[in-house]
């Protein structure tokens, strides 16, 4: 499509960067004020989503030399190179450690785990789909052959260059797909946000819908994916483009969330029933000089006692 924003001599800027970058902007100040709305430190959740961002960028380089160490072992100037330094390294490597650092600095903070994380839900879904258009401009996670007529067809050298997208090809717009689905799941959340909901309900369906979609789309996407060991685990380094968590992966973090959530509402209304119990059993010995136990109402004659 469009991969070279503005290019001077051999210097460009890439069309997928500026997109990411406007999302993590729109994503961290729609969390700001979601956190701001929820009682929550706004400048801490902010923080939080810019460490974390630093800290993932870190993580995928450091398991994209892990992955690579031969080829660095032996040629350790390549880790110095402006290849290596726009390549987006291995997801995975950067969700776990984001993960890690982000339980230790809300323990730190002492920000409450899964209220933060709805915080964070809907930003996420939104950021996902203006990021998903990167993806598109720039030519990566494209589409398997489709014959439709919403196909599209990739023309541009530095896409195929760059991404090793095929040109001339009619392809299901697989960025597309996702970019819309997120729109609506980020509508979704937004509006389930300003009711009424237990913590990690939100964060819970962003992760079960999510994994649902991505699910759905990878029926229609190209894999070209390098294995390790028959597991996949690269994030498209050498492409410029990361790939997404497996759709596994986040569907069975939404349940745990939401099942979470659920263990920790049961245990406060078990709680709030046994602290109902004490203050009636208290209520009824003040007043009568004995404990009657589990008694839940006692009627009295009409009438004067005596």
């Amino acid at each position: 499509m469009f991969p070279k924003l503005i290019e001077i001599g051999g210097f460009y800027i890439p069309t997928y960067g500026v997109l990411v970058a406007i999302a993590f902007l729109v994503a961290i100040s729609l969390t700001g004020k979601l956190a701001a709305k929820a009682g929550l430190k706004a400048e801490s959740v902010t923080n939080l989503a810019i460490y974390c961002a630093l800290v993932g960028m870190a993580g995928a380089k450091l398991l994209m030399f892990v992955f690579d160490w031969r080829t660095y072992l032996l040629n350790p100037s390549e880790i110095f190179t402006i290849s290596t330094l726009q390549a987006a390294g291995v997801y995975q490597g950067g969700l776990l450690l984001a993960i890690l650092f982000a339980f230790l600095y809300m323990r730190h903070t002492g920000l409450p785990g899964l209220l933060t994380a709805d915080v964070f839900a809907p930003g996420l879904a939104l950021g996902h789909a203006i990021g998903r258009l990167g993806c598109l401009m720039a030519g990566c996670c494209w589409g398997s052959e489709c014959r439709r007529p919403w196909a599209i067809t990739f023309t541009n050298p530095d896409a195929h260059e760059l991404t090793g997208v095929p040109l001339g090809v009619p392809l299901h717009p697989a960025q597309l797909y996702e970019t819309m689905a997120e729109l609506i799941i980020f509508a979704f959340l937004y509006k389930r946000f300003h009711r009424v909901h237990r913590n990690g309900d939100i964060i819970g369906w962003y992760l079960v819908l999510y994994s649902s979609v991505r699910f759905v789309v990878e029926f229609f996407r190209n894999h070209e994916q390098s294995l390790v060991n028959a597991v996949d685990l690269v994030g498209n380094s050498a492409r410029g483009c990361p790939s997404a968590t497996p759709a596994q992966d986040r569907s069975g973090c939404g349940l745990i969330a939401t099942l979470r959530s659920a263990k920790k509402n049961r245990a406060r209304r078990y709680r709030a029933r046994v602290k109902e119990r004490r203050r009636k059993s208290t209520t009824t010995e003040s007043r009568y000089g004995f404990s009657i136990g589990r008694v839940t109402e006692i009627s009295w004659p009409v009438g004067r006692p005596v």
